[in-house]
């Protein structure tokens, strides 16, 4: 059922973006709160954003 779950959250996520018209160019803090949990930086240069669903996405300035 993790698939179809997945699947749904997905599809419904990707409608919502349709119903946007225009970019969001101004910094959000709800949206932000909504998505990540926690940023680490790095003595390396590496930006690690975790995100609340478990993923994480790593920058290097």
């Amino acid at each position: 059922m993790g698939f179809l779950n997945d699947a749904l959250a997905i599809g419904g996520m990707l409608f919502e973006l349709m119903e946007i018209y225009e970019l969001l160019i101004t910094f959000n803090e709800k949206l932000w709160n909504a998505a990540i949990s926690q940023v680490t930086v790095n003595d390396d240069g590496r930006i690690v954003f975790h995100f609340k669903d478990g993923k994480d996405i790593t920058e290097i300035l």
